[in-house]
């Protein structure tokens, strides 16, 4: 749906692979890592999920990709998050706040400081992404397949890289909304969320970075908004 026009319903999959891998690197969990390599651990992760879920890719388009990706996600979630070996079972995982040195993010406000940072990050290489090579072949390919392989375009290889990026993305994603909630389980990362990821892109504008951060932020403050800007009724029903 963005640059390379290829369709992904299984977005949580991907969230979900970031937050399990962080559970073998972070402290107060197995190895006792920094928390600064679960980051590039999780991008992994979630790059190594949507390159299996992008190989359909290679065969399928439009809404058999769509159809694929969602029965991926839906498999990742109602049964290799549930193992007990891998997402903890019923229990599920904790994932504690980040730590530099001393210093814990325990507080809401140092660890939203943390995500603007990430996004800051990630902006910048999105930006970026678009006017090397890589962007202007998925351009190409979401333009027209066939126009781009007749120009030497590898298709199959930049499909592979778009659903990687991607799936790399979602995964630092997912690494940190487990750190924000603290335990992560089978039910943290459900298939049906990813509609809800489509919607927000939908509605802020295919392919527009401005307009997905504000869709996005919008649906996040909304419940919190709504009572103050129209009083804890409306319409005669409470606002909760």
């Amino acid at each position: 749906m963005g640059y390379a026009g290829q369709i992904s319903l299984g977005h949580e999959a991907f969230l979900g692979g970031g937050a399990l891998a962080s559970d073998a690197l972070t402290p107060a969990t197995r190895t006792g890592l920094p928390f600064l390599i679960a980051v590039p651990a999780a991008a992994a992760a979630g790059a190594g999920v949507a390159f299996l879920i992008g190989l359909p890719a290679l065969r399928l388009r439009g809404l058999y990709l769509a159809v694929v990706t969602i029965a991926f996600s839906f498999t990742m979630t109602e049964s290799i998050f549930r193992a007990k070996a891998i997402g903890g079972g019923s229990a599920g995982i904790a994932l504690p706040r980040p730590q530099v040195n001393d210093f814990i993010f325990t507080r809401n406000a140092d660890y939203l400081g943390v995500l603007f940072a990430l996004l800051a990050l990630l902006w910048w290489f999105d930006t970026n992404l678009t006017r090397t090579t890589l962007g202007r072949a998925f351009r190409a390919i979401k333009s027209d397949e066939s126009v781009a392989a007749s120009f030497g375009v590898d298709v199959t290889k930049y499909k592979l890289a778009a659903f990687a990026l991607s799936g790399a993305m979602a995964g630092v994603a997912g690494l940190m909304t487990g750190h924000l909630f603290g335990t992560v389980n089978s039910e943290s990362f459900l298939y049906d969320r990813s509609l809800l990821l489509v919607v927000v892109v939908v509605v802020g504008g295919l392919g527009s970075r401005v307009g997905v951060f504000t869709a996005a932020a919008f649906y996040a403050l909304y419940p919190a908004l709504m009572p103050h800007v129209f009083g804890r009724k409306i319409l005669g029903y409470d606002v909760v």
